[in-house]
C-alpha cells in the first residue's frame, strides 16, 4: 500500500512512523515536504496524488481543498482529527 501523508503536527508524525512499521506498506509519500536524507527507503515526496492508495492528513485547516484533491485523484482521505465532548445544560 501507498499513503500520501500530510503530517503538520505530532498525530500526523506519530501516524507516519506507526505505518513505517506494517509490512503491507510499500511507501509513505509526504505532501509537502521533503524527506531526510538517509532515512528510511521507503519514505518519499508526493508528485501526484493520483499514484497513491489514500491520503492521510491531519491539517486542521482547509479541509475543504483536502476532499477536492482526494476525489480528483479519486483516492480514499482519512483526516486526523480531535473529539469535542459535548456540554450538557
Amino acid at each position: 500500500m501507498r499513503i500520501a501523508l500530510e503530517a503538520t503536527g505530532e498525530a500526523g508524525n506519530r501516524a507516519g512512523r506507526v505505518l513505517l512499521a506494517e509490512s503491507e506498506l510499500s511507501q509513505i509519500g509526504l505532501i509537502g515536504r521533503q524527506p531526510l536524507p538517509g532515512r528510511d527507503d521507503r519514505v518519499v515526496a508526493v508528485g501526484d496524488l493520483a499514484d497513491w492508495d489514500v491520503m492521510v492528513s491531519d491539517a486542521g485547516g482547509g479541509l475543504v481543498e483536502r476532499v477536492r484533491q482526494a476525489e480528483t485523484a479519486g483516492i480514499p482521505l482519512v483526516l486526523a482529527g480531535r473529539l469535542r465532548r459535548r456540554r450538557r445544560p
